[in-house]
Formats: C-alpha cells, sequence, structure tokens
C-alpha cells in the first residue's frame, strides 16, 4: 500500500508522497485500491471541469469519499489536515463523557 500512495500523490500534486500517507493515517483510513481508484476518478472529472453525482445506498460512503478527496486535495496546507485531526480527537472526547456520563443514552 506504501507504493500506491507514493504513486498516486502526484496526481493531486504533490511533491511529497509523505503528506498522503500523513492525511490518511490522521482521517484513520486504509487506502484501497478501489478507494484510490475513486478518488482517481474524482481527482481527473474536478481537472477537466466536469460534473459529479456519487450514487449508491445509505452507509456506503459517498460522503466519506468528498471528505477525503478535498483533504487529499488541500493536503499542502499545514492547516487542514491538522483542524481535521484536532476536530476529529475533540469530537472523541466528547462522545466519550457523554458515553461515561449518560451510558444508555444513545449518541
Amino acid at each position: 500500500m506504501k507504493r500506491l500512495r507514493e504513486h498516486i500523490a502526484p496526481a493531486f500534486g504533490l511533491s511529497d508522497p509523505t503528506r498522503i500517507t500523513r492525511v490518511l493515517k490522521a482521517m484513520g483510513y486504509v487506502l484501497s485500491n478501489d478507494f484510490a481508484i475513486k478518488l482517481l476518478i474524482l481527482n481527473e472529472r474536478r481537472r477537466v471541469n466536469a460534473n459529479v453525482i456519487l450514487c449508491g445506498d445509505t452507509g456506503v460512503g459517498k460522503s466519506e469519499v468528498f471528505s477525503l478527496y478535498s483533504t487529499v486535495v488541500n493536503a499542502d496546507s499545514e492547516v487542514i489536515p491538522d483542524m481535521l485531526m484536532e476536530l476529529k480527537t475533540a469530537l472523541k472526547k466528547v462522545v466519550q463523557v457523554r458515553t461515561m456520563l449518560h451510558p444508555l443514552t444513545p449518541v
């Protein structure tokens, strides 16, 4: 998988392939071949200004694809991946505290 990340990084304009690795780790993703292809297709469609419509059942990851894609595209910015990681950490803490205070109440 390391080679996969190294090979797709230039497609997103990332000169440093370790950036995509850091983004994936920060967001908790394991990059599969299928997911990498989806990201590359989205990137090519954006580059030619083509519209994109993702269809699928609830929970298949349509929003996640766009979320990860936007983070990867902006990975050259030092701010966005760090902000996402901080937000994810803060949300986990809120859920943990709420679960400890109200263990039977759905979040």
